[in-house]
């Protein structure tokens, strides 16, 4: 066994700024906003729920970091079904490639993840 080792900076300064005013979502389009001046390259904001009969849905949209906020379009929330979920901020770093002995090609990114529970 070869051993190597590589390094990667997590996301730093990411704080989901509005999460209790999400804890019933808007299906007109809800808004989720985060810290300004986070070190990450972009923010997934991921959504799902399930309903009283079983029924699943989800959702991923992915954002700039600079503008601090994201509004889920409509579209988006009218096709989840009506229930218990979550929505989660995902600060994202930027993708890194690194090498290794024994790979054909390497790669890294950090998370740091922020899950609310809400009512669709």
């Amino acid at each position: 066994m070869q051993h190597f080792s590589t390094s990667l900076s997590l996301p730093s300064n990411f704080a989901w700024t509005n999460s209790a005013a999400l804890a019933a979502i808007d299906r007109r389009g809800a808004t989720v906003s985060w810290s300004p001046g986070s070190t990450a390259a972009f923010v997934g904001i991921l959504g799902s729920a399930i309903s009283d009969t079983g029924s699943t849905a989800g959702f991923y949209c992915r954002a700039p970091t600079g503008p601090g906020q994201f509004t889920i379009p409509a579209f988006i929330l009218m096709a989840i079904p009506s229930g218990p979920g979550t929505v989660a901020l995902e600060a994202t770093s930027s993708q890194r490639s690194f090498s290794a002995p024994g790979i054909d090609f390497g790669s890294l990114s950090g998370r740091v993840t922020v899950v609310g529970s809400v009512r669709y």
